[in-house]
């Protein structure tokens, strides 16, 4: 009597959605991406367009459970690889965005005839000066 009242305190019912949590999961995923499955209705061109989703699933999409790389790139080794080299990417991204706006702003203030050592502290400086004028902006005088 114990057994059977473990397995059925334990066995999927109603209620349980978290025992099926990975299929619904997997269903939610496959009616996002391919609505159109649910509406076939002749098992020759449902068997073929699975065909055709499964290869997707597997070899075309990135999946965020394993660093946005496909399973197929995964089985085979290729993800390591694929994720260092998108995080090297990224960082040469960054750099390039901030010697790009460090240029600019160092070509503005030539433009307009000031000079000054391009370092953390002036920023920091120019940022509480535009703040303090944006703030004061509304009430039309700068504080001081």
């Amino acid at each position: 009597m114990a057994l059977m009242a473990i397995t059925q305190h334990h066995a999927a019912g109603p209620g349980t959605p978290t025992d099926q949590a990975p299929i619904q999961s997997f269903s939610s995923h496959l009616n996002g991406d391919w609505p159109h499955l649910t509406e076939l209705r002749d098992p020759a061109t449902l068997d073929a367009e699975l065909a055709r989703v499964r290869t997707d699933f597997n070899m075309v999409r990135s999946h965020a459970a394993i660093g946005y790389v496909t399973p197929d790139d995964e089985h085979h080794g290729r993800g390591p690889d694929i994720r260092r080299a998108r995080a090297a990417g990224l960082r040469r991204a960054r750099a390039e965005r901030i010697r790009e706006n460090r240029r600019s702003v160092v070509g503005a203030a030539a433009g307009a005839g000031w000079t000054f050592a391009l370092n953390a502290a002036s920023f920091v400086g120019l940022f509480a000066v535009l703040l303090n004028w944006r703030s004061a902006a509304g009430r039309g005088c700068p504080r001081s």
